[in-house]
């Protein structure tokens, strides 16, 4: 039996040392994240927690404005521009900040729904691709176009039933989404009702009061 030389041994582990690493940490990975719903949920609440970040700091800004402000009128603007919201630049700070509060809540929630959906759709475009190519993997190995692998079509197959699991997943995630969404938008309705009363009623104590003061001072 013929030795390998020291030096060859060494030449080999070199080139081949960090395939088997990367390999064996692909097969760790997989086995960690075996769902695809998981990652696609990790991947989306990475999305979310960046946006809502940046929501947070127009609203925190927004907080600290003084009524009348030419600053307010401009950070109320763009809200309205970025989020679809319908701020006005009320007077009244106890109005304003009703609506505000009110706002902030459904545009989070908005904002959450829509990057779940962005993210599941992505993944199920993936899926459904994998799906494609393996069944059309297995067909090939089935009429004789690509010559027989046992091994392979098993992990073929294997692979396949996998995706199969994954995709209905994140079809049952997306469903349930459009199912939230279409309650989001009747208690979106709800609730935007309730805070322009609540605006309403803040503005028209107001005026009442105005009016006594102004009575009393005749």
């Amino acid at each position: 039996m013929r030795a390998i030389p020291i030096a060859g041994f060494v030449s080999f582990l070199v080139t081949v040392g960090p395939l088997l690493l990367d390999f064996a940490s692909s097969l760790f990975d997989s086995a960690e994240n075996t769902s695809a719903l998981g990652k696609a949920t990790e991947e989306a609440n990475k999305q979310i927690a960046d946006e809502q970040a940046k929501m947070q700091t127009l609203f925190e800004q927004l907080k600290q404005t003084n009524a009348g402000s030419e600053r307010r009128k401009e950070l109320i603007d763009q809200i309205n521009s970025t989020y679809g919201t319908t701020l006005q630049n009320l007077s009244d700070e106890s109005a304003f900040a009703s609506q505000l509060a009110g706002a902030y809540a459904q545009v989070n929630a908005q904002l959450e729904k829509k990057i779940k959906t962005e993210v599941f759709e992505e993944e199920l475009t993936n899926l459904i691709k994998q799906e494609i190519a393996l069944k059309q993997l297995l067909d090939d190995f089935e009429s004789g176009k690509r010559a027989r692998n046992n091994a392979l079509s098993e992990n073929a197959s294997e692979q396949l039933l996998q995706v199969e699991k994954d995709k209905k997943e994140i079809f049952e995630a997306l469903n349930e989404l459009g199912s939230n969404v279409e309650q989001g938008k009747a208690l979106g309705t709800r609730e935007k009702v309730t805070i322009e009363e609540e605006v309403k009623t803040i503005e028209t104590d107001k005026k009442t009061s105005d009016k006594k003061e102004k009575t009393a001072e005749q």
